[in-house]
């Protein structure tokens, strides 16, 4: 998958625009499972510099999400049921 496709499944999915500047924890987290689903599923393994141009943030921000997802997951059942759902899929 490219990470286009990979970005428009996500925001189907969420019924979220990733490339809004929103700081809503929920936003916050779909934007970190779309970095955790581009940087292992996309063609090619995008660096974190291609994977923050597509949603308009840099580089240490999606390094700092792929970071932070499992932490979310395990905090956020609801969440988690949603990624579980969504790699399923994937």
């Amino acid at each position: 998958m490219t990470t286009q496709q990979i970005k428009d499944f996500v925001e189907d999915y969420f019924k979220v625009n990733l490339i809004s500047k929103s700081r809503k924890a929920e936003v916050v987290r779909i934007r970190y499972l779309y970095y955790h689903l581009c940087s292992s599923y996309s063609d090619g393994f995008p660096s974190h510099i291609a994977i923050a141009s597509t949603v308009g943030v840099d580089r240490n921000s999606v390094r700092h999400g792929l970071e932070t997802l499992e932490s979310f997951t395990f905090q956020d059942k609801k969440f988690k049921k949603h990624c579980d759902n969504v790699l399923a899929i994937v």
